[in-house]
């Protein structure tokens, strides 16, 4: 359990980003297995594989915000 715990801690705050980011990878897997299980075939996944890659990047960036900030002003934590 722990390891679970520290996947989701940056610094040991917790880190909203992962847990935005798996609640999307989760819905992009739960999406594709309802289209394969509907149409009988798999999809072009370009468009999932995009989505799950910005919004990692996305959610990455907003959670780091104030330490660029920071960092840019000559604060250093």
């Amino acid at each position: 359990m722990s390891i679970i715990k520290e996947v989701f801690m940056d610094d040991g705050k917790g880190d909203m980003g992962m847990v935005c980011l798996l609640l999307c990878v989760l819905g992009t897997i739960g999406w594709i297995t309802y289209l394969v299980i509907k149409n009988h075939a798999m999809p072009d996944l370009t468009g999932p594989t995009t989505f799950i890659s910005a919004s990692g990047a996305l959610h990455f960036a907003s959670s780091k915000v104030d330490n660029i900030v920071s960092a840019w002003k000559g604060n250093t934590k």
